[in-house]
Protein backbone atom coordinates (compact mmCIF):
# COMPACT_ATOMS: atom_id res chain seq x y z
CA UNK A 1 0.00 0.00 0.00
CA UNK A 2 1.04 3.65 0.02
CA UNK A 3 3.08 3.43 3.21
CA UNK A 4 5.05 0.30 2.16
CA UNK A 5 7.60 0.35 -0.57
CA UNK A 6 8.31 -2.66 -2.53
CA UNK A 7 10.74 -3.25 -5.43
CA UNK A 8 9.94 -6.14 -7.90
CA UNK A 9 13.24 -7.73 -9.07
CA UNK A 10 13.89 -9.23 -12.26
CA UNK A 11 14.07 -12.59 -11.38
CA UNK A 12 10.59 -12.06 -9.57
CA UNK A 13 11.83 -11.53 -5.98
CA UNK A 14 9.92 -9.03 -3.54
CA UNK A 15 11.44 -6.75 -1.44
CA UNK A 16 9.53 -4.82 1.41
CA UNK A 17 10.70 -2.07 3.79
CA UNK A 18 9.25 0.28 5.80
CA UNK A 19 6.63 -0.51 8.95
CA UNK A 20 6.41 -4.57 9.36
CA UNK A 21 2.71 -5.84 8.68
CA UNK A 22 1.01 -8.04 10.35
CA UNK A 23 -0.52 -9.56 6.63
CA UNK A 24 0.37 -8.73 3.45
CA UNK A 25 -2.00 -8.97 -0.33
CA UNK A 26 -0.31 -10.06 -3.30
CA UNK A 27 -2.36 -10.71 -6.68
CA UNK A 28 -0.05 -13.67 -8.49
CA UNK A 29 -0.29 -13.01 -11.97
CA UNK A 30 2.24 -15.27 -14.10
CA UNK A 31 3.15 -14.77 -17.46
CA UNK A 32 2.64 -18.03 -19.25
CA UNK A 33 2.22 -20.68 -16.54
CA UNK A 34 -1.12 -22.02 -15.93
CA UNK A 35 0.18 -23.28 -12.28
CA UNK A 36 2.25 -20.97 -10.60
CA UNK A 37 4.71 -21.76 -8.03
CA UNK A 38 5.74 -19.45 -5.25
CA UNK A 39 8.53 -20.23 -3.04
CA UNK A 40 8.83 -18.80 0.49
CA UNK A 41 12.72 -18.00 0.23
CA UNK A 42 11.51 -14.50 0.88
CA UNK A 43 11.70 -13.51 4.17
CA UNK A 44 8.85 -11.75 6.56
CA UNK A 45 9.03 -11.18 10.16
CA UNK A 46 12.63 -12.89 10.40
CA UNK A 47 11.37 -15.71 8.66
CA UNK A 48 8.14 -16.26 10.67
CA UNK A 49 6.67 -19.22 8.69
CA UNK A 50 3.52 -17.77 7.08
CA UNK A 51 0.63 -19.25 4.66
CA UNK A 52 -1.68 -18.06 1.87
CA UNK A 53 -5.42 -17.38 1.90
CA UNK A 54 -7.46 -16.46 -0.99
CA UNK A 55 -10.89 -14.85 -0.94
CA UNK A 56 -13.26 -17.79 -0.10
CA UNK A 57 -10.78 -18.34 3.12
CA UNK A 58 -9.26 -21.91 1.32
CA UNK A 59 -5.76 -22.03 3.65
CA UNK A 60 -2.42 -22.40 0.96
CA UNK A 61 0.19 -24.33 2.98
CA UNK A 62 3.62 -24.91 1.22
CA UNK A 63 5.22 -28.53 0.37
CA UNK A 64 8.10 -30.42 2.12
CA UNK A 65 10.14 -28.21 -0.22
CA UNK A 66 8.90 -24.80 0.99
CA UNK A 67 6.77 -24.51 -2.61
CA UNK A 68 3.39 -22.87 -3.01
CA UNK A 69 0.85 -24.25 -5.40
CA UNK A 70 -1.63 -21.48 -6.25
CA UNK A 71 -4.26 -20.23 -9.04
CA UNK A 72 -2.92 -17.56 -11.40
CA UNK A 73 -4.78 -14.41 -11.12
CA UNK A 74 -5.94 -14.97 -7.44
CA UNK A 75 -5.59 -12.43 -4.60
CA UNK A 76 -3.92 -14.16 -1.52
CA UNK A 77 -3.03 -13.03 1.67
CA UNK A 78 -0.40 -13.93 2.94
CA UNK A 79 -0.42 -14.24 7.02
CA UNK A 80 2.31 -15.10 9.39
CA UNK A 81 1.06 -18.09 10.89
CA UNK A 82 1.96 -17.43 14.75
CA UNK A 83 2.33 -13.33 14.57
CA UNK A 84 -1.49 -13.44 12.77
CA UNK A 85 -2.98 -15.33 15.46
CA UNK A 86 -1.12 -13.69 18.53
CA UNK A 87 -2.02 -10.47 17.53
CA UNK A 88 -5.57 -10.85 17.02
CA UNK A 89 -6.08 -12.52 20.39
CA UNK A 90 -4.45 -9.81 21.80
CA UNK A 91 -7.32 -7.13 20.28
CA UNK A 92 -9.62 -9.43 21.60
CA UNK A 93 -8.61 -9.42 24.86
CA UNK A 94 -8.21 -5.25 24.38
CA UNK A 95 -12.04 -5.23 23.06
CA UNK A 96 -13.22 -7.04 26.71
CA UNK A 97 -12.49 -10.77 26.35
CA UNK A 98 -9.66 -10.63 28.72
CA UNK A 99 -10.58 -13.61 30.76
CA UNK A 100 -10.15 -15.79 27.85
CA UNK A 101 -7.20 -18.22 28.31
CA UNK A 102 -4.38 -18.11 25.56
CA UNK A 103 -2.48 -21.63 24.80
CA UNK A 104 -0.50 -19.30 22.32
CA UNK A 105 2.98 -21.03 21.78
CA UNK A 106 2.60 -22.94 25.10
CA UNK A 107 3.87 -26.40 25.96
CA UNK A 108 1.66 -28.68 27.91
CA UNK A 109 1.12 -32.26 29.11
CA UNK A 110 -2.23 -33.00 28.12
CA UNK A 111 -4.30 -35.43 30.74
CA UNK A 112 -7.52 -36.81 31.39
CA UNK A 113 -9.53 -35.35 33.51
CA UNK A 114 -13.25 -36.75 33.08
CA UNK A 115 -15.08 -38.08 30.50
CA UNK A 116 -18.33 -36.45 28.94
CA UNK A 117 -20.66 -39.36 29.60
CA UNK A 118 -19.05 -39.88 33.33
CA UNK A 119 -17.31 -43.17 32.32
CA UNK A 120 -14.19 -43.28 34.43
CA UNK A 121 -12.10 -44.89 31.43
CA UNK A 122 -8.24 -43.16 31.63
CA UNK A 123 -8.64 -40.48 34.07
CA UNK A 124 -5.23 -39.23 34.81
CA UNK A 125 -3.27 -40.72 31.58
CA UNK A 126 -1.63 -38.63 29.48
CA UNK A 127 -1.34 -37.93 26.18
CA UNK A 128 1.56 -39.24 24.20
CA UNK A 129 3.15 -41.26 21.44
CA UNK A 130 5.89 -44.07 21.96
CA UNK A 131 6.37 -46.40 18.87
CA UNK A 132 7.11 -49.00 20.67
CA UNK A 133 4.58 -51.29 19.64
CA UNK A 134 3.96 -52.84 16.45
CA UNK A 135 -0.02 -51.50 16.49
CA UNK A 136 1.67 -47.92 17.17
CA UNK A 137 2.85 -47.65 13.86
CA UNK A 138 1.00 -46.58 10.59
CA UNK A 139 3.52 -45.75 7.88
CA UNK A 140 7.05 -44.48 7.19
CA UNK A 141 5.89 -40.76 8.31
CA UNK A 142 3.70 -41.33 11.31
CA UNK A 143 2.27 -43.72 14.16
CA UNK A 144 -0.93 -43.36 16.55
CA UNK A 145 -0.64 -41.60 19.54
CA UNK A 146 -1.41 -42.97 23.43
CA UNK A 147 -3.37 -42.39 26.54
CA UNK A 148 -0.54 -44.04 28.73
CA UNK A 149 -0.82 -44.15 32.71
CA UNK A 150 2.87 -44.27 33.12
CA UNK A 151 3.83 -40.69 34.58
CA UNK A 152 7.62 -41.06 33.19
CA UNK A 153 6.61 -41.44 29.52
CA UNK A 154 4.34 -38.50 29.57
CA UNK A 155 4.32 -36.53 25.76
CA UNK A 156 5.09 -32.69 26.07
CA UNK A 157 3.45 -31.00 23.30
CA UNK A 158 3.57 -27.07 21.76
CA UNK A 159 0.69 -25.11 20.71
CA UNK A 160 1.09 -23.07 17.56
CA UNK A 161 -1.68 -20.54 16.99
CA UNK A 162 -3.33 -20.79 14.04
CA UNK A 163 -5.22 -17.55 12.48
CA UNK A 164 -8.50 -18.27 10.66
CA UNK A 165 -11.01 -15.16 10.40
CA UNK A 166 -12.49 -14.31 14.25
CA UNK A 167 -12.11 -17.79 15.98
CA UNK A 168 -9.45 -18.10 18.67
CA UNK A 169 -8.33 -20.77 20.51
CA UNK A 170 -7.05 -22.65 16.93
CA UNK A 171 -3.51 -24.69 17.32
CA UNK A 172 -1.89 -26.44 15.90
CA UNK A 173 -0.27 -29.16 18.28
CA UNK A 174 3.13 -30.57 17.46
CA UNK A 175 4.78 -33.24 19.89
CA UNK A 176 8.21 -31.43 21.67
CA UNK A 177 9.39 -34.51 23.21
CA UNK A 178 8.39 -37.54 25.70
CA UNK A 179 9.34 -36.96 28.85
CA UNK A 180 11.51 -40.29 29.15
CA UNK A 181 13.88 -38.77 26.47
CA UNK A 182 13.03 -40.90 23.57
CA UNK A 183 13.44 -39.40 20.25
CA UNK A 184 10.90 -41.25 18.14
CA UNK A 185 7.71 -39.05 17.26
CA UNK A 186 10.07 -35.65 17.95
CA UNK A 187 8.52 -32.30 16.33
CA UNK A 188 5.67 -34.29 14.31
CA UNK A 189 2.25 -32.95 14.45
CA UNK A 190 -1.10 -34.52 15.92
CA UNK A 191 -3.31 -35.34 13.09
CA UNK A 192 -6.90 -36.92 11.68
CA UNK A 193 -6.49 -38.08 8.17
CA UNK A 194 -8.71 -41.41 8.33
CA UNK A 195 -6.99 -42.61 4.74
CA UNK A 196 -5.84 -45.71 5.90
CA UNK A 197 -8.16 -48.54 6.85
CA UNK A 198 -6.88 -49.35 9.82
CA UNK A 199 -7.52 -45.18 11.16
CA UNK A 200 -10.97 -46.09 10.70
CA UNK A 201 -12.75 -47.11 14.44
CA UNK A 202 -16.02 -47.37 13.91
CA UNK A 203 -18.65 -45.32 11.62
CA UNK A 204 -18.46 -42.32 13.92
CA UNK A 205 -14.93 -42.46 15.00
CA UNK A 206 -11.21 -42.63 13.64
CA UNK A 207 -7.80 -43.32 15.45
CA UNK A 208 -5.52 -39.67 16.09
CA UNK A 209 -1.69 -39.74 15.05
CA UNK A 210 0.80 -37.98 14.61
CA UNK A 211 2.84 -36.94 11.43
CA UNK A 212 5.95 -35.72 10.12
CA UNK A 213 4.41 -33.75 7.60
CA UNK A 214 4.17 -30.22 8.62
CA UNK A 215 1.13 -29.65 5.78
CA UNK A 216 -1.36 -32.33 6.67
CA UNK A 217 -1.40 -31.11 9.91
CA UNK A 218 -4.89 -30.64 11.92
CA UNK A 219 -6.03 -27.53 13.24
CA UNK A 220 -7.16 -28.15 16.74
CA UNK A 221 -9.89 -26.20 18.94
CA UNK A 222 -9.47 -25.62 22.33
CA UNK A 223 -13.34 -25.35 23.85
CA UNK A 224 -13.77 -25.04 27.81
CA UNK A 225 -15.97 -28.06 29.45
CA UNK A 226 -19.07 -26.48 31.27
CA UNK A 227 -19.97 -27.50 34.60
CA UNK A 228 -16.47 -28.57 35.62
CA UNK A 229 -14.82 -27.67 39.16
CA UNK A 230 -11.29 -28.11 37.95
CA UNK A 231 -9.85 -26.29 34.31
CA UNK A 232 -11.16 -29.08 31.74
CA UNK A 233 -11.42 -28.47 27.99
CA UNK A 234 -12.32 -30.48 24.63
CA UNK A 235 -9.53 -30.89 22.08
CA UNK A 236 -11.65 -31.03 18.57
CA UNK A 237 -11.02 -30.90 15.07
CA UNK A 238 -11.59 -27.70 13.17
CA UNK A 239 -9.71 -28.39 10.31
CA UNK A 240 -6.69 -29.29 8.37
CA UNK A 241 -3.84 -27.73 6.51
CA UNK A 242 -4.03 -29.41 3.55
CA UNK A 243 -8.37 -28.51 3.22
CA UNK A 244 -9.15 -32.48 4.15
CA UNK A 245 -12.43 -32.67 5.36
CA UNK A 246 -12.05 -35.54 7.63
CA UNK A 247 -13.20 -35.76 10.95
CA UNK A 248 -14.78 -31.87 11.62
CA UNK A 249 -16.06 -31.27 14.84
CA UNK A 250 -14.88 -34.45 16.11
CA UNK A 251 -13.55 -34.65 19.60
CA UNK A 252 -10.70 -36.00 20.85
CA UNK A 253 -11.57 -39.56 23.28
CA UNK A 254 -9.96 -42.30 24.83
CA UNK A 255 -12.36 -45.19 25.65
CA UNK A 256 -12.15 -48.91 26.15
CA UNK A 257 -15.59 -50.38 24.63
CA UNK A 258 -14.06 -51.27 21.34
CA UNK A 259 -11.15 -54.11 21.57
CA UNK A 260 -8.85 -51.92 19.28
CA UNK A 261 -8.71 -49.31 21.93
CA UNK A 262 -6.79 -51.56 24.14
CA UNK A 263 -2.84 -51.20 23.77
CA UNK A 264 -1.64 -52.69 26.76
CA UNK A 265 -2.11 -52.87 30.19
CA UNK A 266 -1.17 -49.34 30.84
CA UNK A 267 -2.34 -47.67 27.64
CA UNK A 268 -5.02 -47.18 25.77
CA UNK A 269 -5.72 -45.77 21.44
CA UNK A 270 -6.35 -42.21 21.28
CA UNK A 271 -9.65 -41.20 18.64
CA UNK A 272 -11.18 -38.47 17.94
CA UNK A 273 -15.18 -38.70 17.69
CA UNK A 274 -18.65 -37.17 16.30
CA UNK A 275 -20.32 -34.88 18.86
CA UNK A 276 -21.89 -37.61 20.53
CA UNK A 277 -21.93 -36.72 24.20
CA UNK A 278 -18.80 -39.17 25.25
CA UNK A 279 -16.09 -37.00 24.80
CA UNK A 280 -13.16 -36.80 27.02
CA UNK A 281 -12.22 -34.04 29.39
CA UNK A 282 -8.54 -32.71 29.55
Amino acid sequence: DASTNSNNNDDGRVSISGPQPSSLTFNFRPRDATTAKISTAFSIAHSTPFFLVDAQDNIEFPDDKGVFDVTPSTKYRVLLSDASATNEQDDQKKDGNANEVSFDNQQVKLSVVGNQDGRSTAVGYYLTAHGSMDKDKRDQASFYVIGHADTSKVGIWKLHPFRHGNVSNLYRIQLVTVSDGRGQGRNRWLAVHGSVQKDKRDGGSVYVMITAETQKATIWEIVACENKKEDAYYVQVYGNTDGRKVAIGYKLAVHASNQKDIRDGASFMVHARQNDGKATQW
